[in-house]
């Protein structure tokens, strides 16, 4: 790969790291899930559908693997603290 695919690849990680990240937060924030991926009540189809997958994503490797398949040299300890913070309303 040149340096625009490597750019564009790490371009693409950042933004779906910081959609999960938003998901996590968002499905805090509506007491769907716990702060550690749990689900918190009886959940629909396609809330199942975004619990297991934020599970897998921040709970089994898959952020770790994303960031190291696009080259980020940086710990995960920030993210998992940004991803339990609830979205405050304004």
């Amino acid at each position: 790969m040149d340096e625009y695919d490597d750019f564009a690849m790490r371009r693409l990680c950042a933004a779906i790291v910081e959609r999960a990240i938003e998901d996590h937060r968002t499905a805090i924030t509506r007491n769907i899930i716990n702060e550690r991926t749990q689900p918190t009540k009886e959940l629909n189809s396609r809330e199942v559908e975004l619990v297991n997958s934020l599970h897998w994503f921040f709970r089994c490797g898959g952020v770790e693997l994303l960031l190291e398949s696009a080259g980020f040299k940086i710990s995960t300890e920030a993210i998992r603290r940004k991803i339990i913070e609830p979205i405050s309303k304004q």
